[in-house]
């Protein structure tokens, strides 16, 4: 059981050490489970004590770490972007959904943000690809929890799965 608690703290750490990584302040992350990223951040922000937040349509935006909270007034994808935007501190903000639809506002937010230093920590992570996003918008691709397919190996004369 150890191994497998151990097993996933380190998937989990991955997720967090890659979108940390990204040279960019916006990161799309190809996803299969959103639910699954929430609860991998979650976890993250109890072990870590890292300011980690998810926001989600139709509840706001809410701090993941202890017992999960909600920030006033941070309702809408706008109030995110602006609440990104003025915090300096360390942060990983994961849009639960994409807006549904990109409109010259949230574009103007989100251009601002992708102009904040990415040593700074701070991260605005949509769900999707870079095709979702805005055209021409400084972002980098993750995926995170897509199978991994092994390579086919040729073994005595046949294409087989590697083991």
């Amino acid at each position: 059981m150890a191994d497998m608690e151990s097993s996933t703290q380190e998937v989990e750490n991955n997720l967090l050490d890659r979108i940390l990584a990204a040279e960019s302040v916006v990161v799309a992350l190809r996803c299969d489970d959103t639910a699954a990223v929430t609860n991998a951040l979650r976890r993250i922000a109890q072990r870590t004590g890292k300011a980690m937040y998810v926001w989600r349509r139709h509840a706001g935006l809410w701090r993941l770490r202890g017992r999960d909270e909600t920030v006033p007034g941070v309702v809408r994808p706008a109030d995110v972007l602006r609440f990104v935007e003025r915090n300096p501190h360390f942060g990983v903000y994961f849009l639960d959904e994409s807006p549904r639809a990109w409109d010259p506002d949230l574009v103007a937010l989100l251009r601002r943000i992708t102009k904040i230093d990415p040593r700074q920590s701070r991260r605005v992570v949509l769900p999707g690809t870079l095709a979702d996003l805005p055209p021409s918008l400084p972002a980098r691709e993750l995926a995170w929890g897509s199978p991994v397919v092994p390579p086919l190996r040729l073994r005595q004369g046949a294409w087989a799965w590697a083991q």
